[in-house]
């Protein structure tokens, strides 16, 4: 969510649907379909997010997830399902 709603900063005009998702507090359905489902909602990050991340680095822990992307950094209510994602 963070990196859709910075990236609003950079435009002259909204269209019309992203206003709506603005004032509902929620993102565009291309934006969550590509993202797979906010796993760690911290930081906005989703689930195919981290599996690419695991596969593309080479990740095989929960801290080197962290340290990637940040998920599982703050509050650690998602990393039971990093853990599952690492399976």
């Amino acid at each position: 969510m963070r990196n859709w709603l910075s990236s609003l900063f950079n435009r002259e005009t909204l269209m019309r649907e992203e206003r709506l998702h603005l004032l509902a507090g929620t993102l565009p359905s291309q934006a969550v379909a590509l993202s797979g489902g906010i796993v760690c909602a911290c930081f906005s990050v989703g689930k195919n997010k981290i599996i690419n991340a695991i596969r593309e680095q080479r990740l095989a822990s929960v801290e080197a997830v962290g340290q990637c992307l940040k998920a599982g950094t703050d509050c650690g209510s998602c990393l039971p399902e990093i853990k599952a994602i690492l399976r």
